[in-house]
């Protein structure tokens, strides 16, 4: 689960422009971002960077959704002054909700989410949050 909520943080995290209410189109280049997510009292994060290659720089949001597996998929979509709203449900393996919010400018990007995860009395709260720049117009091998 830790996976699922870094990763979805982290594809999220680039400037988008939305477009046709579910497609983005991030910025190419060297990003670093920082996530951090609190399931129930557990806390996660993860900090690193990602190389944004032109190839990759455009996809949908159900695509991203689907990526993340757990049959995740965007329920919800709004464009919002500097970025958009959303909300993303999953129900394979482990069940969950989120609602969240993406601003962004030129480079730099900001991730609030919360919702729930499991269900009965399994069933925690989620709290996402992460921040991403861009720190160079290309990558470079490390």
């Amino acid at each position: 689960m830790k996976a699922i909520l870094i990763s979805a943080a982290a594809v999220a995290l680039a400037p988008l422009a939305v477009a046709n209410d579910a497609e983005i189109e991030v910025t190419p280049g060297l990003w670093a971002y920082d996530v951090t997510a609190l399931l129930g009292e557990l806390p996660m994060g993860d900090t690193g960077r990602e190389c944004v290659t032109p190839a990759k720089a455009k996809r949908s949001l159900s695509r991203t959704a689907e990526a993340l597996g757990q049959g995740c998929r965007i329920t919800r979509v709004d464009a919002i002054e500097d970025g958009y709203s959303f909300a993303m449900a999953c129900d394979g393996g482990v069940r969950g909700e989120v609602d969240g919010k993406i601003v962004t400018t030129a480079h730099a990007a900001a991730l609030t989410a919360e919702g729930w995860i499991g269900e009965g009395a399994q069933r925690a709260p989620v709290s996402i949050t992460g921040a991403a720049e861009k720190i160079a117009e290309t990558c470079t091998a490390s």
